[in-house]
């Protein structure tokens, strides 16, 4: 149910004029000019009134089934896939998928919606790959592996930041790589894989880590995820936390890059003593809290625009001394057109909103509200500010 919210929201706007930046990387000519037109404008607040079962900090997904738009949430521990109806703020449907028997497809990692009957999921620590319908019966499979992708993938589940996006019969996978985490072959590896369901062929491999990653540069547990939407062109954009730039590609080819930079990451945080791992919880949490990044990017396709996140820099404790969270961290939104130039970019405050769940309606964008710190925070409730895309000055 949407409901009007009455509590305060404090939200600096951030405006800058940039001269034009020409860059070349290869055969690929970049210009990028700064135009800041467009602001957001907070018009409501979205509640869904979550089952038992459903955390509200979950990881959420915008799900679009016969103009209707749900928000689903794979639970893993049961097998459950739930559409929560974003207009009427409740469950509509929930999938289990069985685990043994002739059905059984073992535990669910990854899901995506084919239609209101039938979706796609990978079996946990598997190459498989199935589409299932609403009662569990398998469709169709397919193995990952070298027959498709041309090398070998190993377990396509295991990657914490793998993913899957459907549209017309292509299947997108991203953040895959056969080779051992953080090693010189894993930045050489494509984060995307493209296949064809039809006729089981590799359509691309796209989306390679930019080179400041391969340089020996400190980046940490938060900073090795590759980020990526499909625009309404069929083209794929990749963000990277350590790069400002935007990749770009059509089919296999990397078409352009642009620099969109915010004026919050001017400088590094302090370098640790040695090369962060993603292992040293404790240095990359210094290294993490003290440094901005560039993070969660989120396609409009009704508007046309790119919603990237810009994870700001924090002290690392609190004036009590308390260590605060990455999560805590203020951030801000840019706002970048389909020239891939930036148009405007928001602030946010600290400890108030979700950013990884951010979603673009129909009715405008959806940004969590979800912080365990946010006086307004109800468990059995998933609320998020809605915000509608304005021009200045109208």
């Amino acid at each position: 149910m949407i409901k009007n919210s009455v509590f305060f929201l404090f939200i600096i706007f951030s405006f800058y004029s940039c001269s034009i930046k020409n860059e070349k990387n290869g055969d690929v000519f970049i210009n990028t000019s700064i135009d800041n037109n467009f602001t957001l404008k907070l018009v409501d607040t979205v509640v869904i009134t979550l089952d038992k079962k459903t955390s509200y900090n979950g990881a959420f997904k915008l799900e679009s089934i016969n103009d209707i738009e749900y928000l689903g949430i794979l639970k893993k521990e049961s097998n459950i896939y739930s559409y929560y109806n974003i207009a009427d703020g409740i469950l509509d449907k929930s999938i289990n998928f069985d685990r043994v028997g002739p059905n059984g497809v073992g535990q669910v990692r990854y899901v995506s919606t084919h239609n209101w009957d039938s979706i796609f999921l990978i079996q946990y620590h598997t190459n498989k790959l199935f589409l299932l319908n609403s009662n569990s019966d398998i469709i169709n499979k397919w193995v990952v592996d070298n027959t498709v992708t041309g090398e070998i993938i190993y377990n396509i589940s295991a990657n914490f930041a793998f993913n899957l996006h459907y549209m017309d019969n292509v299947l997108s996978f991203w953040n895959i790589s056969n080779s051992k985490a953080f090693t010189k072959s894993f930045w050489d590896t494509y984060n995307g894989i493209s296949i064809n369901i039809e006729t089981n062929t590799i359509q691309n491999r796209t989306g390679k880590y930019p080179s400041i990653y391969k340089n020996g540069v400190c980046y940490g547990n938060f900073n090795i995820n590759p980020y990526r939407i499909v625009t309404r062109n069929n083209q794929q954009v990749f963000g990277f936390s350590l790069d400002n730039r935007l990749f770009i590609y059509n089919d296999t080819s990397l078409i352009k890059i642009s620099s969109v930079i915010s004026p919050h990451i001017k400088v590094d945080a302090p370098k640790p003593q040695k090369k962060l791992t993603g292992y040293n919880n404790n240095e990359d949490w210094m290294y993490e809290i003290q440094r901005g990044s560039y993070r969660w990017m989120v396609y409009d396709k009704y508007d046309n625009i790119i919603y990237r996140v810009v994870m700001h820099t924090m002290n690392p404790y609190d004036v009590d001394g308390n260590r605060n969270n990455v999560q805590d961290k203020p951030f801000s939104i840019q706002i970048i057109d389909s020239t891939f130039s930036l148009v405007g970019e928001v602030e946010f405050p600290a400890k108030r909103f979700e950013p990884g769940n951010m979603f673009a309606t129909k009715n405008g964008l959806l940004i969590s509200l979800c912080h365990n710190d946010n006086p307004i925070l109800e468990e059995d409730k998933l609320k998020l500010a809605l915000f509608k895309l304005v021009k200045i000055n109208e």
